[in-house]
């Protein structure tokens, strides 16, 4: 997975370098902590690439899709186990207890 990892950020190296038309060298892409970070969880669902140090919204958005399309298709080839820290739900709203006190002590007075 690492090996196929390196190929990408050097593909999406060379994407930006002819788009943008200067030099990215591919740790600017990701550096290997990130990399070696994405085969340890292997998330496969872009919501779980925020969890990933140094992918920021922007690469996520920019190329979060091949990482987890390249996750999930080495992680199935392999055998491996994917989504290892996934993101948290995220709890649902609810009001503060302050204006649910308000509310009850409202409708008690009445």
């Amino acid at each position: 997975l690492f090996q196929r990892l390196t190929s990408l950020r050097a593909t999406v190296a060379d994407e930006m370098t002819r788009r943008k038309h200067i030099n990215v060298a591919p740790w600017m892409v990701m550096n290997n902590d990130t990399m070696l970070q994405l085969v340890r969880d292997r998330p496969t669902a872009s919501r779980n690439l925020a969890n990933i140090t140094g992918l920021t919204e922007r690469k996520i958005s920019d190329f979060g899709a091949a990482l987890v399309s390249l996750i999930r298709r080495v992680s199935s080839d392999l055998g491996l186990e994917t989504d290892r820290r996934p993101v948290p739900p995220t709890p649902a709203f609810s009001a503060s207890p302050s204006a649910a006190s308000a509310s009850s002590s409202s409708s008690s007075s009445s």
